[in-house]
């Protein structure tokens, strides 16, 4: 009796999890799922590491050129 309920309970949850994706597919809603969220999420921290990067490399940059240039002339 289990296994024919058990049998039964994946049936159903398969046809609706079938159902669900042709609706999704029928009305154009996207689903976000947790590999899109974790793209998302990194792509954010990727934008954020930049804007922070960005000005230390250029002072690095500077720091750099301006050591040189007082080598060079020494």
């Amino acid at each position: 009796m289990r296994i024919r309920r058990l049998i039964f309970l994946i049936i159903v949850v398969r046809l609706l999890v079938m159902a669900d994706a042709h609706w999704q597919i029928d009305t154009g809603e996207e689903k976000q799922t947790a590999e899109g969220l974790i793209l998302t999420s990194s792509l954010i921290a990727a934008e954020k590491a930049k804007e922070v990067a960005i000005p230390v490399i250029e002072e690095s940059k500077k720091k750099f050129f301006a050591s040189y240039d007082t080598a060079a002339s020494n």
